[in-house]
C-alpha cells in the first residue's frame, strides 16, 4: 500500500493518542510520523528509527505554517492521517493549488460535541477529508451528525498490546484502586467527583494509587479536598511514571471518573493485563470497551453510583474472571487493529 504519514499535532508526550500513535508505527513499517507543534515531552519516541520521525515544531506559529506548507508540498502519492481540523484544511489547500495526488484522512481523538475546543470553522474542515477514521462509535455518529457520509466513515476504535502477565488482585486485606492519567481536579479527569465517590463507600480498607501529574492548582484542589473528606491515609501518589504498568504488581480494579476521553486507552490497557474497571459513562469510548465481562459503567455526575460500584467489586458482589477480561478485549488487538487499517486506507 502506499506509505502512510501521520500528520500529528497538539501533541503532550504523555497520553494514549502517542500510545495509538507508537503501535502504528512498531506494526506498520510503511509509516512515518510527522510532529508539526512542539511537545512537552518526547521520550514517547524513545525505540523509534529516527528516519521515520519529523519535526516540524520548533518555530514560532507563522513560520511552523510556512514549514507545514512546504513539507505537505513535498508530498504527493502519500495517505495523510491528520489528527487536527486545521492540518486538513493545509492539507487540502496544497493539494488543490499544487495538483497533488495524496489522499486525506481525518483521525480524531477526541469527542466533536460541544464540550470540545473545536468552533464551527474547523468542524466545516472535516469536511475536506476524504476519509475518516472513528475512533470510537460516537464519534462515528458525531461525524453523521456534521453531514458526513456514511461510507466515508470507518469505525475504528484503538488497539491494546494484549499482555501476558495477569495483574492480581491484593492478597491482603486491603483493597487496592488504581488510577493512571492526568491528575485534574474538574475538566476532562474530574478527580473530584473520584474522590467524593470514595468518601461514600462504608468501608476503610482501600488504597487508591494515582499515577500521574498535573498543574499544581489541580493537584493543591485534589489534596485540598482529599483532606476535607479525611481521605488522606487511603490515597497514594506516586508523580508522573513513563512505564506504570512495570511498578503496579497488585490491583483490585482502575478507576476513570471522566466528563469526557477520545477513546480511553487506559481502559484497555488495564484489561489487557486483567483488571476489571469502573468508568462514567462518558462521551467517548467507555461504552465500546466496557461490558458485564470486564467492568461497570456508571452514569455521569453520580458519586453514589460511582461508590456503589466499587463497593459491588469490594465486597464480592461482583466477581470477574481474569483471563475473561483479556478474552473480552481481543477484537482491539494490534493484528485485527492493523488488518482492517490497512483495509481502511485503501484507495
Amino acid at each position: 500500500m502506499a506509505k502512510v504519514v501521520i500528520l500529528a499535532t497538539d501533541l503532550s508526550g504523555l497520553g494514549g493518542t502517542e500510545t495509538v500513535f507508537k503501535i502504528v508505527l512498531k506494526y506498520m513499517p510503511e509509516s512515518v510520523l510527522t510532529i508539526t507543534t512542539p511537545m512537552a515531552d518526547s521520550k514517547w519516541l524513545d525505540g523509534i528509527d529516527s528516519s521515520r520521525i519529523k519535526l516540524l515544531g520548533k518555530s514560532n506559529k507563522y513560520f511552523r505554517i510556512i514549514k507545514l506548507i512546504c513539507y505537505l508540498f513535498s508530498l504527493d502519492n502519500e495517505v495523510l492521517l491528520i489528527n487536527k481540523p486545521s492540518r486538513i484544511y493545509y492539507a487540502y489547500l496544497v493539494r488543490k493549488i499544487f495538483k497533488k495526488k495524496y489522499k486525506i484522512v481525518s483521525w480524531i481523538h477526541f469527542s466533536l460535541d460541544a464540550s470540545s475546543s473545536l468552533n464551527v470553522t474547523q468542524i466545516k474542515y472535516l469536511e475536506m477529508a476524504d476519509r475518516h477514521l472513528a475512533i470510537s462509535s460516537k464519534i462515528r455518529d458525531q461525524l453523521l451528525e456534521l453531514n458526513v457520509k456514511n461510507e466515508d466513515i470507518n469505525l475504528i476504535y484503538n488497539p491494546v498490546e494484549l499482555e501476558n502477565k495477569i495483574i492480581m488482585p491484593s492478597n491482603c486485606n486491603v483493597n487496592k484502586i488504581i488510577y493512571v492519567g492526568r491528575v485534574q481536579f474538574e475538566g476532562q479527569k474530574n478527580l473530584s467527583l473520584l474522590f467524593r465517590s470514595l468518601a461514600y463507600l462504608d468501608i476503610d480498607t482501600w488504597v487508591l494509587d494515582v499515577y500521574g501529574s498535573g498543574t499544581e492548582k489541580d493537584i493543591q484542589d485534589c489534596k485540598y479536598l482529599i483532606k476535607e473528606l479525611g481521605l488522606d491515609n487511603n490515597i497514594v501518589w506516586h508523580g508522573w511514571t513513563t512505564k506504570p504498568w512495570n511498578e503496579i504488581e497488585e490491583c483490585d480494579f482502575l478507576v476513570l471518573s471522566s466528563n469526557y476521553e477520545g477513546f480511553a486507552m487506559i481502559l484497555l490497557e488495564a484489561m489487557s493485563r486483567g483488571i476489571p474497571c469502573i468508568s462514567t459513562d462518558c462521551l467517548t469510548g467507555p461504552r465500546d470497551i466496557i461490558d458485564d465481562r470486564n467492568g461497570i459503567l456508571v452514569q455521569m455526575g453520580d458519586p453514589k453510583a460511582f461508590s456503589d460500584a466499587m463497593r459491588k467489586i469490594i465486597n464480592g458482589e461482583v466477581i470477574f474472571d481474569r483471563n475473561n477480561i483479556v478474552e473480552s478485549i481481543k477484537k482491539f488487538s494490534v493484528d485485527n487493529y492493523i488488518k482492517k487499517m490497512r483495509t481502511d486506507l485503501e484507495f
